[in-house]
């Protein structure tokens, strides 16, 4: 809502206001006054820098190139009352236009039920399901030359995050997409907390599961019994051959076993009979 317009949702300096080339907007909140009455209602108002960007980003939020566009622009987040009919009025138009931040206690259900009343209520005009805001209505435009309505179909869907930070925006004008809007690292910003820890959780499984399984290797390794240990080598048998000529040379001097001769060079053949020397 923008405070100088009173009760107009704020749609012309918002989420329309910027040019076609640009890839993204960023609006860093400056300052955030206390609560107070707004043309009779409660709320609290706040300043932003707006900045946009003609250069296209990562889902990281890099690689963007900031321009600060507008400073100190002020706002107005409406308290959330379900029994203020202007406050749900102006939440209905949240609903279809979409604007940055909202109250972080926003019924959407109900206000998505008071919009579907408000738009006819016979069909399901605005839905509102696992927080997401779908709004399907249409325009009917007379074409003069035919003499005839034309109807345009527009479709909108919108999504907020716990803390009331836009997280999701797209409008489709008869077919075509007008706008979409996406929130950098959202689920980072909004669950932050739960991926820290379920990431130590993980771990702390991953060492139990370590460890209990070292144990459990070195308790089986315990509980081998000797008769299932691999049996001793037995010495390797010699031949009767060997043998014999192990008796008869106990200092392993090459004998030929054919002529019976002493050989005094190291070879395979006898020097005497040239047979070879087993």
């Amino acid at each position: 809502m923008d405070k100088d317009l009173g009760d107009d949702t704020g749609i012309n300096t918002t989420l329309f206001d910027f040019n076609d080339d640009t890839k993204a907007l960023k609006h860093v909140i400056t300052w955030v006054g206390e609560e107070n009455k707004f043309s009779g209602d409660e709320g609290v108002n706040y300043k932003t820098n707006k900045y946009d960007s003609k250069k296209p980003g990562n889902v990281i939020g890099q690689g963007y190139n900031w321009k600060l566009e507008d400073s100190g622009e002020e706002f107005v987040i409406l308290k959330y009352d379900s029994y203020d009919n202007s406050v749900l009025n102006h939440y209905q138009m949240c609903a279809m236009w979409g604007v940055f931040f909202t109250a972080n206690n926003v019924d959407w259900a109900e206000v998505v039920k008071e919009l579907n009343d408000d738009l006819g209520g016979s069909k399901d005009w605005a839905t509102y399901s696992e927080s997401r805001i779908r709004i399907h209505i249409h325009e009917a435009d007379y074409d003069y030359q035919e003499h005839d309505y034309k109807i345009k179909e527009i479709d909108i869907n919108s999504e907020y995050t716990n803390e009331g930070v836009l997280e999701y925006y797209k409008f489709e004008y008869d077919g075509e997409t007008i706008i979409t809007l996406q929130l950098v690292n959202a689920f980072w910003v909004q669950y932050w907390v739960f991926v820290i820890i379920g990431i130590i959780a993980l771990g702390a499984i991953i060492v139990v599961v370590l460890y209990f399984t070292a144990i459990r290797k070195s308790k089986v390794i315990e509980k081998v019994p000797p008769s299932a240990q691999a049996p001793a080598a037995k010495p390797e048998e010699k031949s009767p051959e060997a043998a014999k000529l192990e008796e008869k040379n106990p200092e392993g001097e090459l004998i030929c076993l054919s002529c019976g001769k002493k050989n005094t060079a190291v070879g395979k053949f006898c020097e005497y009979c040239g047979k070879t020397i087993e």
